[in-house]
């Protein structure tokens, strides 16, 4: 999908641009331009148009390694955790509206934290 794609498929499903975007449920954290190459080579769909929103359309794929390609990073919950496992980490919004997946969530972030916090000590002992 090339840029003027997205921002069409953005201004179709959002036309106000007040909806979240989540790549894979992680907020977009940043973007740049790469060559096609940077970082492994650039994986492209192959799609049949004439099928799309109907069924599968994906026909195929091809790997680039010439050009540029605008690369969306994001980052999740353990990736801010990693950085500082004492972030606050707001699960307000779990426990209102989804109390059983905001125990889950609740004990996930605790386990991640006990985990980098554990990394961290061993990274000061082998200084």
């Amino acid at each position: 999908m090339n840029g003027n794609q997205l921002k069409a498929l953005i201004d179709k499903l959002d036309p106000t641009g007040e909806i979240e975007i989540a790549i894979g449920n992680q907020d977009i954290y940043f973007g740049e331009v790469q060559p096609a190459y940077w970082d492994g080579r650039l994986e492209r769909l192959i799609i049949d148009e004439s099928k799309r929103g109907k069924c599968y359309s994906v026909i195929g794929a091809k790997v680039i390694g010439s050009g540029q390609k605008l690369t969306l990073h994001t980052m999740g919950v353990s990736d801010v955790l990693m950085g500082d496992a004492d972030a606050h980490i707001d699960l307000s919004n779990l426990e209102k509206n989804m109390p059983s997946s905001y125990n889950t969530w609740k004990q996930q972030v605790e386990d991640w934290r006990k985990s980098f916090k554990a990394i961290e000590e061993q990274i000061r002992k082998e200084k």
